[in-house]
């Protein structure tokens, strides 16, 4: 019965991975992974999904890289382990604050610089160019904002939690 329910929760945190974009097999580590109250090995890992030790260590790769699990050396071991954050706030919160910090700022940044160029050029032929990356630039502004108030709301969301577990 609990192996059931196990697998069942496996299944609903894979699906919801896969409607994001990713892959069946990341996907299916993910939930394998966040079901884990320790870190596991990549071999265990293989073995709880069904996929091959190859295939298992791209997507580590690629889930390491965006920083959704993380990579665990133990000392005296060759092997490599992972591990799944289980606060998803904190997670969610930390996803948003890369994305905000990396892309958003870097853009916000770079895109003023980018319309006086276009600007400083007469021809007609830039002119609907520049419309759209105006329009671009005015939209990452107004997601500035929302991105803004959406950190500072989860921020609150993981105070609140924190606060109940004491």
């Amino acid at each position: 019965m609990v192996e059931s329910a196990r697998n069942e929760f496996i299944e609903l945190m894979a699906r919801n991975f896969k409607q994001n974009g990713f892959d069946d097999c990341t996907s299916k580590i993910v939930g394998a992974l966040y079901i884990e109250p320790k870190e596991i090995s990549l071999e265990t890992v293989s073995d709880k999904t069904g996929y091959s030790l190859s295939a298992v260590s791209t997507a580590m790769k690629l889930l390491v890289s965006m920083g959704i699990i993380k990579r665990i050396k133990k000392p005296k071991s060759r092997k490599v382990y992972f591990f799944m954050e289980k606060d998803m706030v904190a997670c969610m919160l930390d996803h948003m604050k890369k994305n905000y910090e990396l892309s958003l700022l870097m853009s916000k940044e770079a895109l003023p610089k980018i319309i006086e160029r276009y600007k400083s050029r007469e021809q007609e032929i830039f002119g609907e160019e520049l419309m759209i990356i105006e329009q671009y630039y005015n939209q990452v502004v107004a997601f500035e904002d929302v991105m803004k108030n959406f950190i500072e709301a989860l921020e609150s969301l993981q105070h609140k939690f924190n606060k109940n577990k004491s």
